[in-house]
């Protein structure tokens, strides 16, 4: 059976006997979270799963699933901390939610967030470097999202 079914108890609509999901995400949010920044989008974002607003604070809500840092890192406690932060910003420009002008600014934070989050500046200063490098190209890839996937096929 593979049909949209209404769940009477809240009136949400599910699919029964197939799931949709995206694999290749390794965290997912427990709880809200707030950090600041230097974006200044013009407007409220307010996203699903994330907001940013006009003064530069970046909420992520429960829920969201990222991937960590890409590139040279090893996610530790400080590293996970920055990534969630700079990945909902990273796909608020993918949405076209947030111009790109406000890349640099996203991988200053993730900097100053790996440093509040205790990682050794030197290694900081490197995940910046490897982001000004080769961020852009990543966060422009259509995969950067992960697809929809069904189960069973």
């Amino acid at each position: 059976m593979n049909d949209m079914v209404q769940f009477a108890a809240t009136g949400e609509e599910a699919t029964m006997g197939r799931i949709f999901y995206a694999a290749g995400y390794k965290y997912q949010m427990r709880a809200n979270a707030v950090a600041e920044s230097r974006v200044r989008p013009g407007k409220l974002i307010n996203h699903e799963y994330f907001a940013i607003s006009v003064d530069g604070l970046i909420l992520v809500r429960r829920g969201y699933a990222w991937d960590g840092s890409s590139f040279i890192a090893i996610d530790d406690p400080g590293t996970i901390y920055a990534s969630v932060f700079h990945d909902a910003g990273y796909q608020a420009i993918r949405l076209q939610l947030l111009d790109e002008v406000w890349r640099k600014e996203l991988d200053r934070m993730y900097e100053s967030l790996c440093i509040e989050g205790r990682v050794n500046p030197a290694r900081a200063k490197a995940h910046y470097a490897a982001l000004r490098i080769g961020g852009g190209y990543y966060n422009a890839r259509p995969e950067s999202d992960y697809p929809t996937q069904v189960a069973p096929g």
